[in-house]
């Protein structure tokens, strides 16, 4: 069975490198952008099985992102969990009705337990 993919938007590279690395650990394939302006054009080339986006970044943040992606055809079943350490990110995921979300600081086990429930075995 093939990988899941999974693509990661955050700004911060440290985090966005911790991110790649667990979940490559839990036996996902990753692509990562830290920059939300350059998303759209990794989304023409490959369509992720989970897109993790975080609420707060510069350019584009990443409601924006899912509010152009949930209205495209094209882009609208991809799942997207929205990861921030503001409290607001509830109310962005229950609008934009996303998947679910992550409140920052999480636990690395609460991140790998949420992925998991994308893809159940």
């Amino acid at each position: 069975m093939e990988k899941p993919l999974i693509m990661i938007c955050e700004d911060d590279e440290e985090i966005l490198q911790i991110y790649e690395v667990i979940l490559m650990d839990h036996d996902y394939h990753v692509i990562t952008e830290s920059n939300s302006l350059l998303l759209f054009e990794l989304l023409k080339k490959t369509i992720p099985d989970l897109l993790i986006l975080n609420l707060r970044m510069p350019y584009l943040s990443g409601d924006r992102i899912a509010y152009l992606l949930t209205s495209h055809d094209k882009y609208a079943s991809i799942p997207i969990l929205m990861i921030s350490a503001d409290i607001r990110v509830q109310e962005v995921v229950k609008d934009l009705q996303l998947k679910d979300y992550l409140l920052k600081p999480f636990d690395i086990d609460v991140l790998v337990q949420t992925v998991n429930r994308f893809f159940p075995k």
